[in-house]
């Protein structure tokens, strides 16, 4: 264990005697507020386009042979074992499987909009889309050519059928829909296919950001389209208006079909997963698309492993080529002949108080919770915890530095100051009563409990306070906290960072028809018409919804995202100590340098590029 010097450093000593072999048994989950349409409604007006729309190919390369572009395929098959797969809804995407699950369903369905990490977007089974000038109304140009898994014609049917079904009125009465996805349906007014090659996207509210939710680049499932057909034919659906709870949902995690890169071949489901290649993959040069994203192994096989070490054994016994990683199997990777590769940005470690909008509660006054930030010592965590490459004590929530509106102090960290901490809590002179710090086990961090520890003792021991760290299961401390059950409190999680965080800025602060504030302040204090509003939250709102809301524009949101992050970081009712760049291991059969996940997300991404020795 490393010393330290610092009289704040010393509370560290009490990770001395924690178990550091720590199992990934949970991933975060995207909290963000989705933004996708609902009801089918007559045609609005055309739009005009507001933001960039999709890249288009650099060649279409129509000379290229199909024996050409194929010789990079292999027969080869590629393991992955992870430490869980998430799988609420498994392969339909209209039941929300969650960030975890996206190591293998963002493979074997395919995207409204494709990406390349971060901002850049590129064109996916749309070809194109355009934004109208109030950001209510979204277009898409569904291209031509996109094959499913069957051998038929994904078209704008599929397209429109996907999202009305997921956000229409049809999901209010199903069985297990993700409450987001319910919540969707308050802000959409409608979901209209325009002609045979255009679906049209409406709200009642702006929503630019919408090509950006549904792309490859974002950290949900809700641009993923699917064979709309098969599922009806194989649940037994009756779109003449049966009853939508009698489907038979299991029947098509049995027997899915779809149109991404990779097919359905076999399962064991929760535990392994296994994919083949789809040769028809509409994302290739032979299709006018910028690069093969068909991926060079034949087979994708994704185990369940949650046991660190023995995902390790089957690195080192070549049972496996790729593995979900942390800071404690980076030595055994590289003993074992492997390499790690991080994933740049792709989450962060999010400190939350709770329900602090309310005036009764200890921790209303932002000279306070700013106190409790300025006394935690970042950097020795970091040593101690974790690693330089790992954690970088950059940020601030699910701003990094590839973030749009990221500036360099505007959006990262206080620096530890034990005396400024003490000197805010004597000037706001708050009487603050025992609270409880909850947390959980992540998958994409470690030692979440032992980081809560820290937290817990620092404040305890260098400002006198009298906290208790509680570990609970991830989902029902969620749940808990969706309902507003843990106010007062502080909470000690990970979110996946994001390029674009227009939503979920806007669904922790704003007040609006159908988009109530949900994490920060709640809509009712948010709201005029509360007799005891918060003036605070009053004012973030308002803020929010004038700089980014009502802007449609990527020049606007550039100019406007530092303004508001700096207004959100000073009030501090939440941040992050630092982001993550999540590592993984990969076997020796896999060509050094070949793999280039993107950046800014979550799950692994542009497994097309891993190259075999």
């Amino acid at each position: 264990m490393k010393s330290f010097t610092s009289d704040g450093a010393r509370l560290f000593l009490i990770i001395g005697g924690l178990a550091i072999a720590m199992m990934l048994v949970l991933a975060c989950t995207s909290e963000d507020e989705p933004a996708a349409p609902a009801q089918p409604a007559p045609a609005a007006p055309a739009p005009a386009t507001a933001v960039p729309a999709a890249a288009q190919p650099a060649t279409t390369m129509q000379e290229t042979t199909k024996s050409e572009m194929d010789s990079g395929l292999t027969d080869e098959t590629l393991t992955l074992l992870v430490a869980n797969v998430g799988a609420t809804g498994g392969w339909d995407p209209t039941r929300s499987g969650g960030a975890e699950f996206m190591k293998v369903s963002r493979y074997f369905n395919c995207n409204l909009v494709g990406g390349a990490g971060g901002g850049t977007l590129t064109r996916g089974v749309a070809d194109s889309w355009s934004v109208s000038s109030d950001g209510r109304t979204i277009d898409f140009t569904i291209a031509d050519g996109i094959k499913a898994h069957d051998g038929s014609d994904i078209t704008v049917d599929d397209a429109w059928w996907r999202f009305e079904f997921a956000f229409g009125e049809a999901a209010l009465n199903r069985p297990g829909v993700d409450p987001t996805s319910i919540a969707l349906a308050q802000v959409s007014e409608a979901i209209t296919k325009v002609d045979d090659k255009t679906l049209r996207l409406s709200f009642k509210n702006p929503r630019p950001d919408t090509p950006f939710l549904m792309s490859e680049n974002s950290q949900g499932e809700d641009g993923q389209i699917f064979n709309a057909d098969h599922w009806q034919e194989v649940t037994g659906y009756n779109a003449a208006g049966g009853d939508i709870s009698q489907t038979d949902d299991q029947a098509y995690q049995n027997n899915p079909n779809s149109c991404g890169s990779m097919m359905f071949s076999d399962q064991i489901p929760g535990q392994k997963f296994e994919l083949e290649r789809f040769d028809d993959y509409f994302y290739q040069p032979a299709n006018g698309y910028d690069e093969d994203r068909r991926p060079k192994f034949a087979k994708y096989i994704t185990e369940v492993v949650p046991e660190a070490a023995t995902r390790i054994a089957g690195l080192q016994a070549g049972q496996a080529d790729m593995i979900e990683a942390n800071v404690f199997l980076l030595e055994d990777i590289e003993a074992a002949g492997g390499q790690v590769v991080y994933q740049p940005e792709a989450a962060y470690s999010w400190i939350v108080f709770v329900d602090c909008w309310d005036p009764e509660l200890w921790c209303y006054d932002k000279r306070v919770r700013q106190a409790l930030e300025y006394a935690i010592d970042k950097e020795a965590i970091i040593d101690s915890l974790y690693n330089r490459d790992m954690a970088i004590p950059k940020g601030w929530q699910h701003v990094t530095p590839s973030t749009i509106g990221y500036r360099d102090g505007v959006a990262d960290p206080r620096p530890h100051d034990l005396e400024k901490a003490k000197q805010l809590l004597e000037e706001a002179g708050v009487d603050i009563p025992p609270f409880d710090i909850w947390t959980w086990e992540a998958g994409d961090l470690p030692l979440q409990p032992q980081l809560a520890e820290v937290f817990s003792t620092t404040w305890n021991n260098e400002l006198g306070l009298d906290t208790t760290v509680r570990t609970g299961d991830a989902t029902s401390v969620r749940q808990q906290w969706n309902e507003r059950k843990l106010p007062g409190s502080v909470l000690v999680r990970t979110n996946e960072t994001r390029w674009n965080g227009l939503s979920i800025t806007r669904g922790m602060y704003t007040y609006a028809a159908g988009a109530q504030a949900w994490r920060i302040c709640d809509a009712e204090w948010t709201s005029d018409a509360h007799p005891n509003g918060d003036p605070t939250c009053q004012r973030l709102s308002e803020l929010v919804t004038e700089k980014l809301v009502n802007e449609v524009t990527v020049d606007a949101w550039e100019t406007n995202f530092p303004v508001v992050y700096g207004e959100l970081r000073e009030e501090n009712h939440a941040f992050s100590p630092f982001f993550v760049n999540l590592p993984w291991g990969l076997g020796p059969r896999i060509k050094p340098g070949s793999w280039k996940p993107w950046p800014v997300v979550t799950y692994n991404t542009a497994m097309w590029t891993i190259e075999f020795n």
